[in-house]
C-alpha cells in the first residue's frame, strides 16, 4: 500500500544545453559506400510488390534487413541537364511520421504519407542544380511509424512496405537515366551492434549510428551552447536533423519513491519530432504539432539514477513541407508525487 509523504522533492533545472545539427548523408560528398546495395530485382514482399506495379529495384527497408526506426537512402546517377523533376513515393506508416529528400545537398520539401499506402510527391529541379556528366545524389530520409498489426487479414496490413517505394526522374529526354541506390539504418539491422538496448531503442539516424545517444559519448567542440526554446529558422540551422544534450544529477531521498518524468512543452504551430534518450535507453517520441503526450516516465533503476549523474540526448526531426519547423521547446523533470510504503509487518515480540 502507497500513502501521499511529504511535500515532493525539488528536482534540478535541466541545462545548460549542447547542439549538434547532423544529417551528413543529406549532402553530395558523404560516403555511403559502405551501405547496403537496394538493387533487388524481385522481393519476398509480393501481395503489395504486385499491387504497387512491381516497381524496380525493390526499395522496401525490410527487405534489406531494417525493420525498425528511421533509415536513409542514398541514390546516385548520371545528369544528362534534361531532369526538371523527381518523383518520390515513400511509405512511413503514416503520420506523424514524414519523408524528407535533398538532391546534391539541396533541400527539396518533406511530405507526409498515407496511413495505409504509400504517398508520391514531385519536386522541380532547381535550375542549375544538376551537375551534367557528374555524379548526382538524391538523398531521402524515411521516418518509420512501425508496421500495423493485422486487424484486417484480407489487407494484410502487416505487410505493408516502408521506406522509399520508388523514384522517377522526369524530363523531356525519352530514356532517363539509371539512380543506383543504397540503404542504411539501425547498425547491424537484423543482429544489432547495440545488444544492451534492442532493436527497437534507436534507428538509422547518423547520431544513433555514432552513440550520441550513449551516456559514455564525449561532446566535441561541434557541439554548440543553445537555450531553449530554441528555433532552428532564427539561427539558420537547415532542415533535417538536430541533436540536444544535456547532463543532470539527482540524489533523491531514500526510503521513499519519487517516480520522475521528463517534460516537453511547445508551442503546436511548430512541426517537429523528438526522440528521447535518458542514459542511453529511448524512452519515447514526442511530436510537437499533435501531441497529445508531453510527460514520458523515466524508469527508476535499470534507466535511471536517483543518487547520480544522468544524460539526456535528444534527436529533432524538422517537420512541415519546408522543413521550417526545426527546433525544441521547454525541457524539464517533473515529480509524478512522492510516496512512502506503509510497514505492514507484525510487530517485533
Amino acid at each position: 500500500t502507497l500513502v501521499a509523504g511529504p511535500p515532493a522533492v525539488r528536482l534540478p533545472r535541466l541545462g545548460p544545453w549542447r547542439f549538434h545539427a547532423e544529417a551528413p548523408e543529406s549532402q553530395l560528398g558523404f560516403d555511403d559506400s559502405g551501405w547496403t546495395k537496394a538493387d533487388h530485382a524481385t522481393t519476398k514482399n509480393l501481395v503489395y510488390w504486385t499491387a504497387l506495379g512491381g516497381p524496380e529495384p525493390v526499395l522496401f527497408m525490410d527487405d534489406y534487413g531494417f525493420h525498425y526506426g528511421n533509415v536513409w537512402y542514398r541514390g546516385h546517377f548520371t545528369a544528362t541537364g534534361s531532369q526538371s523533376s523527381l518523383s518520390l513515393s515513400c511509405a512511413t506508416g503514416g503520420p506523424p511520421a514524414v519523408c524528407s529528400a535533398w538532391l546534391n545537398g539541396h533541400f527539396l520539401g518533406t511530405w507526409t504519407p498515407g496511413p495505409n499506402s504509400p504517398t508520391t510527391d514531385t519536386f522541380s529541379i532547381p535550375r542549375g542544380l544538376l551537375r551534367v556528366g557528374q555524379d548526382n545524389v538524391i538523398s531521402v530520409l524515411a521516418e518509420n511509424e512501425g508496421h500495423p498489426e493485422d486487424f484486417a487479414t484480407s489487407l494484410e496490413l502487416q505487410k505493408q512496405p516502408h521506406g522509399l517505394i520508388s523514384a522517377t526522374l522526369r524530363s523531356s529526354s525519352p530514356v532517363e537515366p539509371a539512380i543506383a541506390w543504397r540503404i542504411q539504418g539501425d547498425l547491424g539491422g537484423e543482429h544489432p551492434v547495440d545488444r544492451l538496448h534492442g532493436p527497437l531503442n534507436n534507428g538509422g539516424l547518423f547520431g544513433e549510428r555514432m552513440g550520441w545517444y550513449e551516456p559514455g559519448y564525449r561532446l566535441g567542440a561541434a557541439w554548440q551552447p543553445v537555450s531553449l526554446p530554441d528555433r532552428w529558422s532564427a539561427r539558420h540551422v537547415p532542415p533535417g536533423v538536430g541533436w540536444y544534450h544535456t547532463t543532470f544529477r539527482l540524489n533523491l531521498p531514500r526510503g521513499v519513491d519519487v517516480p520522475l518524468g521528463l517534460r516537453i512543452g511547445d508551442s503546436p504551430r511548430y512541426a517537429y519530432e523528438a526522440l528521447i534518450f535518458v542514459n542511453g535507453w529511448m524512452m519515447g517520441r514526442y511530436v510537437n504539432n499533435l501531441g497529445p503526450q508531453h510527460l514520458f516516465y523515466l524508469p527508476a533503476g535499470p534507466v535511471l539514477d536517483e543518487h547520480g549523474r544522468n544524460v539526456v540526448a535528444i534527436a529533432v526531426l524538422s517537420h512541415g513541407a519546408d522543413g521550417s519547423g526545426g527546433g525544441l521547446g521547454r525541457v524539464s523533470l517533473q515529480a509524478y508525487g512522492r510516496y512512502r510504503g506503509l510497514d505492514l509487518s507484525p510487530p517485533r515480540p
